[in-house]
């Protein structure tokens, strides 16, 4: 049985400019309920699999499903290519946060 997501999130492809643009948002719950300071980073290599982009969630305190109070993080780049077909965000430990279907937004 697959985890659950850790949070909501969402992953788009927006090709309505001259390159796609990845666009990706996540609300989560977090420890304690402090806000932490977070961002999205771009994991390289990408591995193996190349239609997944992997994103490391850093941040202080961890996400926890338990938790009421929620942050928001977002992460975006112009992409080279919009064969993303998968997001997955992990944190600093590892830990899967979530995995995200990419949608395109706009063609």
């Amino acid at each position: 049985m697959a985890q659950e997501n850790i949070g909501k999130w969402s992953a788009e492809v927006d090709n309505s400019g001259k390159a796609p643009f990845l666009i990706v948002n996540g609300d989560f719950p977090v420890k304690d309920g402090e806000k932490p300071k977070f961002h999205l980073r771009k994991n390289e290599p990408q591995g193996i699999n190349p239609t997944e982009l992997l994103l490391t969630l850093v941040f202080g305190y961890l996400a926890d499903s338990s938790s009421k109070i929620n942050a928001f993080v977002i992460y975006s780049e112009i992409i080279t290519s919009n064969d993303y077909k998968t997001v997955l965000i992990i944190d600093d430990n590892e830990r899967k946060i979530a995995s995200i279907n990419v949608s395109i937004l706009k063609e």
